[in-house]
């Protein structure tokens, strides 16, 4: 990590010696006595530049902590911080939340399932057919009519509304993060 920080400040410094900026004052003022140095843009510029890295590496690991957390909860763990998630978001009564439970613990346990079934064919480096990949979406899609329809049939029409306004927003969340993590890969 230093190494990192080391070349970014060695490259920015080797840029300001290229660029001429304005020095509105001399190196070293005196006031009262006492010689104060004033900081130089170039050096303003260096310190900016190595905060908004140190920030960004920073952002960057705790995301990947919060993913690897994660992982490691079992199916059941999983459907119980969802099932308390959505009892916060949308008041759900005790019969709604044993419904709700059930019903995202198995679809964890299938999500799990299906996540390990995929990292075992990358790591025989098997690549996916264009008909698998196909049968693989529309198995997806499948899955999240039939979630949604579970869902609905669990959920008052008012808690159904607010729950697909949150799935909508959460949508264009995911959306926004793939498309800042593409800007960032270019």
């Amino acid at each position: 990590m230093l190494f990192l920080f080391d070349l970014i400040y060695q490259t920015v410094k080797i840029l300001l010696k290229r660029i001429p900026l304005f020095k509105p004052f001399p190196k070293e003022t005196v006031l009262l006595t006492k010689p104060i140095k004033i900081i130089t843009m170039k050096k303003l510029i260096m310190i900016a530049v190595l905060l908004t890295g140190m920030t960004a590496m920073a952002q960057r690991h705790d995301m990947k902590e919060g993913r690897k957390s994660a992982k490691d909860l079992t199916a059941e763990q999983i459907a119980t911080l969802q099932t308390k998630r959505m009892t916060l978001a949308l008041d759900l009564t005790d019969a709604q939340q044993a419904k709700m439970k059930t019903l995202l613990t198995k679809d964890a346990e299938e999500r799990k399932a299906k996540m390990e079934e995929l990292k075992a064919k990358r790591k025989n480096d098997e690549k996916l057919t264009a008909d698998e990949k196909y049968a693989m979406q529309n198995e997806r899609l499948d899955k999240q009519i039939a979630h949604k329809k579970a869902i609905k049939s669990i959920l008052s029409d008012e808690q159904y509304a607010k729950w697909e306004k949150m799935q909508k927003r959460r949508g264009m969340d995911k959306k926004e993060k793939k498309k800042r993590g593409r800007e960032a890969r270019k």
